[in-house]
């Protein structure tokens, strides 16, 4: 070390328990402080290099360099992995590892480099080195390790041979776990291979989907290669039966994706139903999320094919390489030979009164050599061209992560403190005006609302989701509601982490504030004791859903037993061990009871959606003169409606969509009874 010192707490002064390594650069001197550890060997092409860092004081030109090296001198063939800065001492809140604050938290670095040319055969050494400028520096390293997964990111997660349907059971066993539980990122790292954000929930399920759609997949293969255009989908077209509730899921014998259909009174319809399309020996895996266009047509997202529509089974976002204001837009993942390209769409949502303007999450954007996550406004087209059939990039949301952002303090970016980049879901306010996005990492307090001003990307506002309810991590299911008689204009979200077997989730009401009525959208507020609605006999919510008419919310989700890590052994026969779960519960709610979903045979619901036909006011198929006396019904009574017609929802009279069932919906009414 050259004017440094490295030195041991133990027991920690502030956190107590194990000790601490201390790395100082003292006043006077512009050096250095230097620490080189030992640890296992490694054959890996890449391995995990983690530790937990606070800085004590940390001066203009303070930053941390992180080497890996096949050499114990310190110094000696070090290969530089990342650089490591201050965390912005001004952001607020606070971040994490930040002189700041108050009271002392530690910071989580973890990242996956390759080995290159290292021999690590012996050992693999690290050499954390702290530079000062001058003035007294000072930073603190906890839990400095490597974590070594061998072949988990092929996805030969269970019992070794290869990658099959025992991997995935086990995987699903860990769903509600998060790096943030005890063990640290150990106990996700080695299941958490796709989606990288430190929790295991729906997103790593469908991922893993990927692999089991395509039974050529081999996920560690070479993803380098552009994508080429893809077919636009094919199979069987889906007949989705009017006025019903219908649940993307699994089934429980053989883990393909079906539909299921509910009524309204939650009774299932007929049998069930294959999605499309159809993997290459005829599964069905890695459909989605659902959702529906302005006219109430429904779509689901898939791994490999986009977005299908699901009347005709055709893609209208297949996977495409485009350009965007001279970036790089990867739209989907694409598989190229024997690995992929890319990322799947998580998720989608369309503007409420264009059927052609359409909102994705997560798209790949390269801009200046670096590679970073965002959201895309796409607009369906019939141009032609690549990227502009079957839709053209209208926008992008989300800014490529430099430093002096207030949020980016690592080199390469993707490592830094403060992360909103892992787009998870996405929703539109009932105007067309703003967009939400959950994006979601476990380490370091990265749960996050993005708020988007539509025709504006530029203009974002940041809302912290555990600075409103510190339980609310992960999150999952979003919800947009319009503002009611019993609720304003609200964001409804539930948790992915819950590792506890207690039967309880909760499903979080966030209101949106705004300076004015429809007007810019200034803050998210919640209050813990009054904004929680407890679902007992369900531990994950994959959906929530809002009906139309009376504003009620359906939440969907399953349960299953707590697994420890390596405590049971899957066969490939076995079935799914989750038990689907439903619940319904008024806006004002503060607990619900979920009962066993029985619907042919499905083990895992993953996503819902409501079937629709608007002027259908006797939920007979169709809208004709026979629907006159029951919509005059809904104007005038709307009570007597719903008694009368149990099975249809007041919302069917809602033409105009505004949230009500008035005077204003008489003449869209009349129009779709001449064929309007």
């Amino acid at each position: 070390m050259s004017g440094g010192v490295i030195a041991r707490y133990d027991p920690n002064p502030i956190f107590g328990a194990d000790g601490t390594m201390q790395m100082r650069v003292l006043p006077g001197v512009a050096g250095f402080a230097a620490a080189k550890a030992a640890f296992t060997k490694s054959s890996r092409d890449s391995l995990y290099v983690s530790f937990e860092y606070l800085f004590r004081a940390a001066p203009p030109g303070t930053y941390l360099t992180v080497s890996l090296s096949d050499n114990p001198a310190a110094g000696q063939d070090n290969v530089l992995v990342a650089t490591l800065y201050p965390p912005d001492p001004a952001a607020a809140p606070p971040l994490p590892g930040s002189v700041t604050i108050n009271p002392p938290q530690y910071a989580l670095f973890s990242g996956e480099f390759p080995r290159g040319t290292l021999d690590l055969s012996v050992l693999t050494y690290v050499e954390l080195r702290l530079y000062g400028s001058g003035q007294m520096t000072e930073l603190w390293i906890d839990d400095w390790d490597p974590v070594d997964c061998v072949q988990t990111n092929c996805g030969d997660i269970g019992t070794p041979g290869g990658v099959d349907r025992t991997d995935y059971l086990y995987l699903l066993s860990q769903v509600g776990r998060s790096s943030a539980d005890p063990g640290g990122p150990a106990t996700t790292d080695c299941l958490d291979g796709y989606s990288r954000d430190g929790y295991l929930d729906a997103g790593d399920i469908l991922a893993f989907d990927s692999v089991l759609h395509d039974t050529n997949l081999n996920v560690c293969a070479d993803n380098g290669s552009a994508l080429a255009p893809v077919d636009s989908g094919g199979g069987e077209r889906v007949n989705v039966p009017y006025h019903s509730l219908v649940i993307a899921g699994k089934s429980t014998a053989t883990g393909d994706d079906q539909l299921n259909f509910l009524r309204y009174d939650e009774s299932c319809i007929g049998s069930a139903l294959p999605p499309g399309p159809a993997g290459n020996y005829g599964q069905y895996r890695g459909n989605g999320r659902l959702l529906s266009d302005p006219a109430q047509q429904l779509y689901q997202v898939h791994t490999h094919q986009g977005i299908i529509r699901l009347s005709d089974v055709q893609a209208i976002v297949p996977p495409r390489d485009c350009t965007f204001a001279g970036k790089r837009v990867r739209v989907g993942m694409r598989v190229v030979g024997q690995g992929v390209d890319g990322i799947p769409i998580a998720d989608a949502v369309f503007h409420p009164t264009d059927p052609n303007r359409l909102y994705v999450v997560p798209v790949l954007v390269t801009d200046a050599g670096q590679t970073y996550r965002a959201a895309a406004r796409l607009v369906l087209t019939a141009g032609g061209g690549v990227c502009e059939y079957p839709y053209r990039i209208d926008a992008l949301y989300g800014s490529r992560p430099i430093a002096g952002d207030g949020c980016t303090n690592t080199v390469p970016p993707n490592l830094s403190v403060c992360d909103v980049s892992r787009m998870r879901e996405i929703e539109i306010d009932a105007t067309g005006q703003y967009l939400f996005v959950t994006a979601a990492k476990a380490e370091n307090n990265n749960d996050w609302v993005l708020c988007f001003r539509e025709n504006n990307p530029t203009d974002e506002k940041r809302f912290l989701l555990t600075a409103l309810n510190p339980q609310l991590v992960g999150p999952a299911g979003l919800l947009y509601a319009r503002a009611n008689a019993d609720r304003p204009e609200s964001l409804y979200v539930a948790s992915a982490s819950n590792p506890t077997a207690n039967m309880i989730a909760n499903v979080y009401r966030l209101t949106i504030q705004r300076s004015s009525q429809g007007g810019p959208v200034t803050g998210l507020s919640h209050t813990p004791t009054a904004d929680v609605l407890a679902v007992q006999g369900m531990t994950q919510v994959t959906s929530i859903l809002q009906r139309p008419g009376d504003h009620s919310l359906w939440i969907l989700g399953y349960h299953a037993e707590a697994v420890e890590p390596n405590d049971v052994e899957f066969g490939f026969s076995d079935p799914l061990f989750t038990t689907p779960a439903l619940a319904s519960a008024a806006v004002t709610d503060t607990s619900a009871a979920a009962s066993d979903l029985i619907c042919q045979g499905i083990g895992l619901p993953l996503s819902a959606a409501l079937s629709i036909r608007l002027g259908d006011m006797d939920c007979d198929g169709a809208v004709n003169v026979l629907d006159i006396n029951p919509f005059i019904q809904a104007l005038v009574n709307p009570a007597a409606y719903a008694a009368a017609h149990p099975l249809c929802d007041l919302g069917n009279g809602d033409i105009n969509r505004d949230g009500n069932v008035d005077v204003l919906d008489i003449n869209p009414f009349v129009a779709l009874l001449q064929g309007g």
